[in-house]
């Protein structure tokens, strides 16, 4: 019963946020009531087409890569994964795939063992040769799923978000060549032109690596511009950025690995098109 299919159907709604839910589907009240009621209510493709609309508005991992040959919608009749939901548009492909993954949890009172599953979204955007992944981050707390006398601990985990996304790397990589998109430069368009500044910053000097940690509410730009007039010629390595304007345009914060293509949201956008928007001043700007 645990991981019977509405149960996997709470369980992914329940990865976006109380507002969104409410608002797209006019319901009020307690969210877990919400849940339940829309797990019981929605048919399976009415919940994937509110996922694959509303996935940019989860706490999610963005990664980035180029192909290196056109891209051929044809042959994702051959991808690894279902494919839930797909879309053609001005040259822009997306296809959302569902992988399923499982925690192994401990339990005790009495002792034993249980598996919870979910239902991970991941969003794939193919535009002018660019790859985007985007994979929505799961609840790592598996205590709610269970009694609140039991105490359930997380142990291990089967097909992971690393596992799922070798996995589509490696099709890619067969189907059209790969690489990672190293996103220095539209980072840095952002940061010199004050969009956003930097709360920590990790920068390659020419023998090492140093790191800037900010003390609360300050930013690294504002109060080291000599530091950073060095620091924006060089590359930069993880590095965490907060949005300086008061228009909301991008979510309020975000993290990057530019080199390697990598985007990390770590908290719920406050609408669908932050995170969009993010992506495509980096992309533009790159």
């Amino acid at each position: 019963m645990i991981n019977n299919a509405r149960n996997l159907k709470k369980r992914l709604l329940g990865l976006f946020p109380a507002k969104t839910l409410k608002e797209n589907f006019n319901e009020d009240g307690n969210i877990s009531d919400v849940i339940e009621i829309l797990s019981g209510n929605l048919t399976d493709q009415a919940v994937y087409n509110f996922v694959r609309n509303h996935h940019t508005i989860t706490r999610q991992h963005i990664y980035f890569y180029n192909l290196l040959r056109n891209f051929n919608p044809l042959s994702m009749i051959d991808f690894p994964f279902e494919i839930f939901s797909q879309s053609a548009n001005a040259g822009t492909y997306e296809y959302l795939i569902l992988p399923e993954i499982s925690y192994r949890v401990v339990l005790s009172n009495p002792l034993e063992q249980e598996e919870v599953k979910f239902l991970q979204p991941v969003m794939i955007q193919i535009k002018n040769q660019i790859l985007t992944l985007h994979f929505t981050k799961l609840e790592k707390n598996v205590a709610p799923y269970f009694d609140t006398e039991r105490i359930a601990t997380k142990v291990s985990q089967t097909n992971s978000e690393q596992e799922i996304l070798n996995t589509i790397s490696e099709f890619f990589i067969n189907a059209f060549g790969l690489q990672k998109l190293d996103i220095n430069r539209g980072v840095k368009f952002l940061w010199d032109t004050d969009s956003i500044d930097s709360t920590k910053v990790q920068w390659r000097r020419d023998s090492s690596v140093a790191t800037d940690t900010m003390d609360e509410n300050l930013l690294f730009k504002a109060n080291y511009r000599v530091d950073y007039d060095v620091l924006i010629l060089k590359p930069l390595v993880k590095t965490f950025f907060k949005y300086i304007k008061d228009d909301e345009y991008f979510c309020t914060s975000f993290d990057v690995d530019p080199a390697n293509g990598q985007l990390n949201i770590p908290r719920f956008p406050k609408n669908v098109n932050q995170v969009k928007n993010v992506i495509t001043e980096i992309l533009a700007n790159n």
